[in-house]
């Protein structure tokens, strides 16, 4: 589905698209437990391109990132696990507006979690 202005002041420009909406986008994720208390996960976001204003005279390209994870079960109170974000270290924007802010590049989180 389109996103468009459909009425307003004059300088709303009826029948463009709204600025930093894409037509489309989609996330897949998915998680797979092995009996060893280990766990691991990957997945992928699509964003469309989207408009940078209202008279649509700015776009950014659309872009695919991906994800991937790894936790270990260490006992029933405490594991620890890794993510890795922007899997293939994608260059794209991530949101549009007056000014064109950049994605983040790839990143690694170690963390740990305690449960008690």
């Amino acid at each position: 589905m389109q996103s468009d202005i459909l009425s307003g002041p004059p300088s709303s420009f009826p029948g463009n698209h709204l600025p930093n909406t894409p037509n489309q986008s989609a996330s897949l994720w998915s998680t797979y437990e092995l009996p060893v208390h280990l766990t691991f996960g990957g997945g992928v976001n699509f964003v469309d391109k989207r408009y940078g204003n209202v008279n649509n005279t700015t776009v950014a390209d659309g872009y695919w990132t991906g994800q991937l994870m790894g936790m270990y079960e260490i006992n029933e109170h405490f594991n620890v696990q890794v993510n890795v974000y922007n899997l293939w270290d994608t260059q794209y924007i991530a949101a549009v507006g007056s000014n064109f802010e950049p994605g983040a590049g790839r990143s690694v989180v170690v963390s740990a979690e305690m449960k008690f």
